[in-house]
């Protein structure tokens, strides 16, 4: 797995292999010995399958909203307000 995880960081990181054309591709990966079907995960574009082959579990993420605060029930400057149909002042 770790020649896989190899392979991966190299082709994010240089532009002439992320781009290199498939057969290019294919000869940098047998040369490596990767396993055939994550080879073709790879080949593919097969970002699911490759994650199952290399025993990556389900990824999820959790978005928590942050504490607001609470609107003053009161005027802006601290004085109450009448109640709703209260025309007095």
């Amino acid at each position: 797995m770790t020649d896989v995880i190899d392979i991966l960081e190299r082709m994010g990181s240089d532009a002439t292999l992320r781009d290199a054309p498939r057969q290019a591709l294919e000869r940098v990966l047998a040369a490596e010995r990767i396993d055939e079907a994550v080879r073709a995960a790879m080949l593919s574009g097969d970002s699911a399958k490759l994650q199952s082959l290399m025993g990556a579990g389900a990824q999820f993420s959790v978005i928590m909203p942050s504490e607001e605060e609470e609107a003053p029930a009161d005027g802006e400057d601290g004085e109450e307000l009448p109640p709703d149909g209260d025309d007095s002042v």
